[in-house]
């Protein structure tokens, strides 16, 4: 096992993969939305979990952010004060 197959287990991350529409279409034998309609409760499932998880991730960033811009007004506040 490699690295980066070890670094997909140990997030639970899905691998990126870049395929174009010609590459679905040559390995699914019809159109990229044919491919998408033929996706499995499981594929479903993984995605949806992925995308909670960076649902998850940019509001835990977002709240980062703001905390950072509270403390920073809360002490140029003090110093303008002092």
């Amino acid at each position: 096992m490699d690295t980066n197959e070890e670094a997909r287990q140990d997030n639970n991350v899905l691998p990126e993969v870049e395929l174009s529409e010609t590459d679905l279409n040559e390995v699914s034998g019809g159109t990229a939305k044919d491919n998408l309609s033929d996706m499995n409760t499981q594929d479903m499932g993984q995605l949806q979990a992925a995308m909670d998880k960076k649902s998850q991730l940019e509001q835990m960033i977002s709240n980062t952010v703001k905390a950072n811009s509270q403390t920073t007004s809360g002490i140029v506040s003090n110093l303008k004060s002092s």
